[in-house]
């Protein structure tokens, strides 16, 4: 999905005045999504909302095929929350609140943990800096400096991607509603190779509309080597208050 990088990936293009196909996108896109297995990242991670804005440290442990632990720490180690997802089923542990969710993915209220609206499967493509355009009809190819805008539609959204051809990536995401609402916006810089990996070290979700956004800047970024697995878990106290989520 979204970045790329691979010994058998499509040959970049180096500038070329021809806009690319959506096809030769999607490869690219789906050939470095099929190189990553497993990263272990630490990051700044910001949160801004209108209930709290706040900088904390993130750790963030993933293992294909749904793996996930992030453990998110304020100043002088306080834990602000955990979060772990696999075999489609979350726990989420907010300790300042000694409460515990947990339930099926689609029920996840990542809005508790990173004060955003955003489901399930916007989470991880958004950790890693990945776009999937295989449902995108593409209506226009617009030249920019180097990479190319391309507009069209998802659904009911109105969708506005920023392509680098040079390296494959996205740089950039925006989706308006009908009216031409901006609803929300992403970006990806400060790509780093890694292993035949394109990966960004800066990613940004916001979300004008109701005044959000939040923010991953990695200084350290390791990928496909072995997750030690007591890595991805953590205890409960005795006297957490669990709460089920459903769907």
């Amino acid at each position: 999905m979204l970045l790329l990088h691979c010994s058998h990936r499509p040959p970049a293009d180096k500038g070329s005045a021809s806009a690319p196909t959506l096809e030769n996108i999607q490869q690219r896109l789906e050939a470095n999504d099929r190189a990553l297995q497993t990263l272990n990242g630490q990051a700044i991670l910001t949160v801004e909302s209108p209930e709290a804005s706040y900088t904390a440290n993130a750790h963030i442990w993933f293992r294909k095929p749904d793996s996930l632990y992030i453990k998110v720490e304020a100043a002088f180690g306080i834990d602000v929350g955990r979060l772990f997802i696999a075999a489609n089923r979350f726990v989420l542990f907010m300790p300042r609140m000694n409460l515990c969710y947990y339930g099926d993915v689609a029920a996840l209220p990542l809005d508790e943990f990173l004060s955003v609206e955003m489901r399930y499967d916007e989470l991880m493509p958004l950790l890693f800096g990945q776009e999937d355009l295989s449902r995108f009809a593409p209506l226009a190819f617009t030249r920019i400096d180097r990479d190319w805008l391309i507009a069209g539609a998802r659904d009911s959204l109105r969708l506005r991607y920023r392509y680098d051809p040079s390296t494959g990536a996205i740089r950039e995401t925006q989706a308006h509603d009908s009216q031409g609402v901006l609803l929300w916006s992403k970006t990806f810089d400060r790509f780093t190779r890694k292993k035949n990996l394109l990966l960004p070290q800066t990613i940004r979700l916001q979300q004008p509309g109701e005044n959000r956004a939040v923010g991953l800047f990695y200084n350290h970024l390791a990928v496909n080597d072995k997750v030690i697995m007591k890595h991805l878990s953590f205890s409960l106290p005795a006297n957490v208050q669990r709460i089920e989520l459903k769907e």
